[in-house]
């Protein structure tokens, strides 16, 4: 099937300058059959734009080779333009999807770019009715509402508070969301994302949710599957081993779902591996620095290495987000009674979390 594709880049006026007769010369080359140049113009920027047919095997194929091919020919450029505008027909899915209907890509959410570069991932969260899309190596857990992005009542994108990165989209009542409603059609809009375990490059948010729903229907994903059996695992009691629920907290990883590595910091510390719980619950807070409890935990792994200033430190961050709508996890007690503790452990008591002067046991968070 052929699709026409057309994309459109922006470049300061001095790249053009520098760059224009040379990426005129190479249109021919590198893409073939392509249209004119459509230059546009806008004070100190020029938007670069070409449209050509490109053959694949659907929508998504054929974007990844336009978008290839367009690469090479902004390699002369010597910069790396953003993509402001992308066109692809026929569209393959969606409220409105009849062939040869172009979809406008100019990404309406803000602080996405219309191709994100990075690989997403998708879990069914079954028991939940919840599907998420996550960028890789990041979570979807914890989030302030100020960082998120409500489409009608069940889909949000979600962005990381501090640089504003797009760090995914997740949906509530799954089994019932409704792909053509009119409240969603921006779903099938970009920012385009790439979804390796769906098979897919540059593809929107309904073709995500689509394609989830064919490949798992009503089943959670392997992630799930492997976070859940952790979790069972480690409310067990005694009954099982601190190494076989942190073998599992392992496994929930090794495919993919960093959450595992939150309940993977908590584990070491009660198995007494101070050290590697600090390593892992400080890369989780640099993941996902808005949930309270990952900086509650991180505060726990610092006291118990007699890391006073560092402790403090996250139990504050801990209290911090609290009051702007975290989780709420008691920092501010724990906080209050720690100079009883360090007195206690300066007097030669061993660490212990349900010594005196510490309020709860985990099994309470």
């Amino acid at each position: 099937m052929k699709f026409s594709v057309e994309l459109a880049y922006s470049l300061s006026r001095a790249d053009w300058t520098r760059a224009s007769r040379r990426v005129a010369e190479e249109v021919g080359r590198v893409a073939a059959g392509a249209k004119p140049l459509v230059l546009e113009t806008d004070g100190d920027s020029v938007t670069l734009g070409l449209r050509w047919d490109v053959s694949g095997a659907d929508a998504g194929e054929a974007f990844d080779a336009a978008r290839g091919a367009m690469g090479d020919l902004l390699k002369t450029v010597g910069n790396d333009p953003p993509l402001v505008r992308a066109e692809v027909a026929p569209r393959a899915a969606g409220p409105h999807g009849a062939t040869g209907v172009l979809l406008t890509a100019r990404s309406g959410v803000p602080g996405a770019r219309v191709c994100e570069p990075d690989d997403f991932r998708v879990s069914h969260l079954a028991d939940r009715d919840v599907m998420e899309c996550t960028r890789a190596g990041r979570v979807l857990d914890g989030y302030l509402q100020r960082d998120a992005l409500d489409i009608g009542e069940h889909f949000r994108w979600v962005f990381d508070g501090r640089t504003k990165e797009l760090v995914g989209f997740d949906i509530k009542d799954f089994a019932d969301f409704d792909l053509e409603a009119a409240e969603y059609e921006s779903v099938w809009r970009p920012p385009l994302l790439n979804v390796p375990m769906l098979g897919v490059r540059g593809a929107n948010a309904g073709t995500i949710i689509a394609l989830t729903r064919m490949q798992f229907g009503d089943a959670p994903t392997p992630d799930v599957v492997a976070f859940d059996r952790a979790v069972e695992h480690s409310n067990s009691g005694q009954e099982r081993s601190l190494e076989e629920t942190a073998e599992l907290w392992q496994a929930a990883l090794a495919l993919g779902d960093e959450k595992a590595r939150f309940g993977l910091g908590y584990t070491l510390i009660d198995m007494g591996q101070y050290r590697e719980a600090h390593e892992a619950l400080r890369h989780y807070v640099r993941i996902d620095e808005t949930n309270g409890w990952g900086w509650y935990w991180l505060g726990i792994a610092c006291e118990a290495q007699a890391d006073w200033e560092g402790a403090e430190y996250a139990y504050r961050e801990a209290i911090r987000l609290e009051q702007e709508g975290s989780f709420e996890t008691g920092a501010d007690k724990v906080l209050a009674l720690m100079p009883l503790r360090r007195r206690l452990r300066e007097q030669g008591q061993p660490f212990s979390r349900v010594s005196e002067g510490w309020p709860w046991s985990r099994s309470e968070t």
